[in-house]
């Protein structure tokens, strides 16, 4: 697996791993979602251009995380579900994607980007190696 690979399946899986919370949370209407087959799971994804929230949440993402993950510059991620977003004590569940990055001078075929992904309720779930793990990851996430 070459790097761009990795970096390319780290995104996806951030991506997917986001909307399948935001779905399951019922952050923005189900017109926002649309099923994609991905892992070998069928699965609602944010779809761009739905509601002005979601573009937002998907703008985020997809353009400030990539672009951080690409310049190996981004270490976390949380996404927080609050009762009140003025109120931080409101927090229902708290998200939080770790990535890890292999040291350049260290890469080989083997090294790749590794995401842990962990919920408020402390279950994580870790993938290196995204192509044999990232159904599983996704999976296990969903039915947090």
């Amino acid at each position: 697996v070459t790097e761009e690979t990795s970096l390319c399946q780290a995104q996806e899986l951030i991506d997917i791993s986001i909307s399948c919370v935001a779905f399951l949370r019922e952050l923005f209407p189900d017109d926002c979602f649309d099923f994609e087959r991905k892992y070998g799971l069928q699965l609602k994804c944010l779809k761009p251009n739905k509601n002005k929230k979601a573009d937002m949440l998907l703008g985020y993402v997809q353009k400030g995380c990539h672009d951080a993950i690409r310049r190996g510059y981004l270490k976390s991620i949380i996404l927080s579900i609050m009762r009140d977003r003025d109120d931080p004590k409101s927090t229902l569940e708290t998200y939080t994607w770790h990535i890890c990055y292999p040291a350049r001078d260290l890469i080989n075929e083997n090294s790749q980007l590794s995401i842990q992904i962990s919920a408020s309720d402390s279950h994580k779930v870790t993938v290196d190696g995204f192509r044999d793990n990232a159904g599983l990851l996704l999976r296990q996430l969903c039915v947090h």
